[in-house]
C-alpha cells in the first residue's frame, strides 16, 4: 500500500483523505465540538497546529458521513463505528447510532499527532440527521421535484420582469419570474423557473428544483433541496451552501469553500472544487475539465472529456477517467481507484444535458366595462349599511377604518361570461385600516371552492389600493365571520381580483384570494397572503418579511385557458 493511502479498520467504505489549512478563524465556527488534548511533554504546551488539525478532521469527518445515503448510516449503526487513518495528516473516527425515527446520530473524533508527545484530540456531533434514502439513477434527473409549466401552479409569478422576494420571507410552493432573486432568511418551499438567473442570497432556501435559462448563483449558507438545471453557469457559495439533489449544467460549475453537493454533477464546461471541505458525494461527468484543491472531495468517480487535476489535500475515492491527462499532486492528493487518461468516450462517461424548463401559459385578462357615473365613496370612519350590492361601478373610494362588505353572486352557467363577473370597478382606492368581509356563500350557501356559482370575482379597470392595517373576514353564511388566516385556507379559491392597472398592499395589509394585475404588483411590508398572484407586464415587489401560502384558484383554472 501507498505511504499516502489512507487505512481505515472495521469497514470497507471508500477512502478520503483531508489537508488541513491552519487557520484560527475557524475556531469560533467549530465551538460546537468538545475539546480534549493531551500531552506527554515535560512543559504540557500542546502545538497549536496540532489542535487545529484534530478540528478540522473531526468535521472532515461529519462532513463524510453526511455524504452517504440511509443504507451507509443503517450499516455503520450495526457495526458500531469506523476508523480513517490519514497517514501523516492524523485520522478520524465515526461512531453512528439509529435513532429509530429514521434520524441518526454521529460523532467524529478527529486526531492529530498521534502517538507523539503533541498528540491533540476534538470531538464534534451532528444529532438527528436525516440521510437520503437510496434511490434514483446516476444521469437521470428526478422527477421529485417538477416545475410547473400551468401558470395557475405558480404561488408568485412575473412574465417579462424581475421577481424579487424580500427579506426574511416565506412562499409556500413555487415562484416563476424573468429572473428570480431571494433576499436574506428567504424560503420558497417548491420550485423556482427563471427565464433568465437565479440569485440566492444569504440564509435563503428553496424545497424543490431550479429551473433557469442563465447562470445560478448560490451565495452562503444557502440550500436546494431539489435538482438545479441551468443553461448557464452554477456557482455554489462558501460555508455549506448545499445542493441536495444533482445538478445539470451546460456552463461551468464552481465550488466554493465548504460549498457540498449531494448528487451528481453534469456539467458541459469544467468543474472546480474549493479548498476546506468542499465536496461532491456523488460522481462528476464534465465536458471540460477537472480541478479540486485543497481538501475538496469526491466521494464517487469523475469523468472528465479534458484534464483531471487533483491538488493538494484533494481526494477522489473512485475512478478518476479523463480524455486528456489526470495529474495528483505527488505529496498529498489522491486517487483512491484507477486512474484513466486518455480515454474515449465510451467508456468515459458524457454529462448529461439540463433540462429545458419549458413554456408556461399565460394569465388571461378579461374583457369588461366600468360605469364611470357610478362612483362609490364612503368617507372616514364610515360603514357600508348594508352589503355593496355585486354590479358594476366607477371608481371605489374608501377614506379610512372603513367596513365593506362584498358578497359572491347569483348562479352561472359560465362562471367565466363577464355577465357573470361579481365586481366591475374603475378603481379602488382604501385609506389606513379598512376591513374587508368577504361573504363566500353564493345562492346555495354551500361555500363549496368546486361550485363555480360561489366565486366572488372583482374585475378593476384601473390600479387597486389598499392602505395600511387592512385586514380581511371570511363568511360561508353571509352572518358568521371568521379572521381569514383561522378560515379554511382552501376558501382563498373562490376569490377572485384582476387589476389592469397596478395593485398595491400597504403596511401589514392582507390578502385573500388570487390577485392578477396588468402592471406592477407591490406588497409594502409584513404582508400575510392566501392564493395566488399573478402580473403581465409589471414587476412584483413582495416587500420585507412576507408570508404567501399557496390556494390554486378555480376562477383562474377554469377561465385563464
Amino acid at each position: 500500500m501507498d505511504a499516502r493511502s489512507p487505512r481505515h479498520s472495521r469497514s470497507s467504505a471508500g477512502f478520503i483523505l483531508i489537508y488541513l489549512v491552519v487557520a484560527m478563524a475557524l475556531i469560533a465556527a467549530l465551538a460546537a465540538g468538545v475539546m480534549v488534548l493531551s500531552t506527554s511533554s515535560a512543559t504540557g504546551q500542546v502545538e497549536t497546529g496540532r489542535q487545529l488539525q484534530a478540528m478540522h478532521l473531526a468535521q472532515a469527518g461529519v462532513d463524510y458521513a453526511k455524504a452517504h445515503k440511509k443504507a451507509w448510516f443503517t450499516d455503520m449503526a450495526t457495526k458500531g463505528g469506523m476508523s480513517f487513518d490519514l497517514g501523516g495528516s492524523g485520522l478520524f473516527m465515526l461512531q453512528v447510532a439509529n435513532n429509530g425515527d429514521g434520524t441518526f446520530d454521529v460523532a467524529s473524533t478527529g486526531i492529530s499527532g498521534q502517538s507523539t508527545s503533541f498528540e491533540a484530540n476534538y470531538e464534534t456531533h451532528a444529532t438527528g440527521y436525516t440521510p437520503e434514502d437510496d434511490s434514483g439513477t446516476p444521469g437521470d434527473p428526478s422527477d421529485e421535484y417538477p416545475t410547473p409549466t400551468e401558470v395557475v401552479d405558480y404561488t408568485l409569478f412575473t412574465s417579462d420582469t424581475p421577481l424579487s422576494v424580500s427579506n426574511q420571507g416565506t412562499v409556500d410552493g413555487c415562484v416563476a419570474g424573468a429572473s428570480v432573486t431571494l433576499g436574506n432568511q428567504v424560503e420558497v418551499t417548491g420550485s423556482v423557473r427563471s427565464e433568465s438567473t437565479v440569485r440566492l442570497i444569504n440564509h435563503s432556501s428553496i424545497g424543490g428544483n431550479i429551473c433557469a435559462a442563465d447562470d445560478v448563483f448560490m451565495e452562503n449558507h444557502t440550500e436546494v433541496g431539489g435538482e438545479i438545471h441551468t443553461q448557464g453557469d452554477l456557482e455554489v457559495g462558501s460555508n455549506e451552501a448545499t445542493v441536495h439533489g444533482s445538478v445539470y449544467v451546460a456552463g461551468n460549475v464552481i465550488l466554493r469553500n465548504r460549498a457540498r453537493i449531494l448528487g451528481d454533477v453534469h456539467a458541459g464546461g469544467d468543474v472546480e472544487l474549493g479548498s476546506n471541505n468542499s465536496l461532491v458525494a456523488g460522481n462528476i461527468y464534465s465536458g471540460g475539465n477537472v480541478i479540486l484543491n485543497n481538501a475538496a472531495t469526491v466521494v464517487g468517480d469523475v469523468h472528465a472529456a479534458g484534464n483531471i487535476n487533483v491538488n493538494w489535500g484533494g481526494t477522489i475515492e473512485g475512478d478518476a477517467i479523463a480524455g486528456g491527462t489526470v495529474t495528483v499532486n505527488s505529496t498529498g492528493g489522491q486517487v483512491n481507484g484507477s486512474r484513466s487518461p486518455r480515454m474515449p468516450s465510451p467508456p468515459r462517461i458524457m454529462p448529461t444535458p439540463p433540462k429545458s424548463c419549458g413554456a408556461v401559459t399565460m394569465p388571461k385578462l378579461q374583457t369588461f366595462f366600468s360605469d364611470p357615473s357610478n362612483n362609490v365613496t364612503i368617507g372616514w370612519d364610515k360603514d357600508s349599511s348594508k352589503p355593496l350590492a355585486p354590479g358594476t361601478y366607477g371608481a371605489l373610494t374608501l377614506g379610512g377604518q372603513n367596513r365593506l362588505y362584498l358578497s359572491s353572486g347569483d348562479e352561472c352557467a359560465d362562471p367565466c361570461a363577464s355577465s357573470c363577473v361579481d365586481y366591475v370597478f374603475s378603481s379602488v382606492s382604501a385609506g389606513t385600516q379598512p376591513d374587508l368581509f368577504l361573504d363566500l356563500s353564493g345562492t346555495d350557501g354551500a361555500c363549496n371552492p368546486d361550485n363555480p356559482r360561489d366565486f366572488l370575482t372583482i374585475l378593476v379597470s384601473g390600479d387597486v389600493t389598499w392602505g395600511d392595517g387592512m385586514t380581511i373576514q371570511v363568511s360561508c353564511d353571509g352572518k358568521n365571520y371568521k379572521p381569514f388566516d383561522s378560515a379554511d385556507p382552501k376558501l382563498a379559491a373562490l376569490v377572485y381580483i384582476e387589476s389592469h392597472g397596478s395593485f398595491t398592499l400597504k403596511n401589514q395589509s392582507p390578502w385573500f384570494g388570487t390577485i392578477l394585475t396588468k402592471n406592477n404588483l407591490t406588497f409594502v411590508n409584513q404582508t400575510k397572503l392566501i392564493g395566488s398572484y399573478h402580473t403581465l407586464d409589471g414587476t412584483a415587489d413582495t416587500g420585507n418579511q412576507p408570508y404567501i401560502k399557496y390556494v390554486k384558484s378555480a376562477f383562474a383554472d377554469q377561465c385563464w385557458d
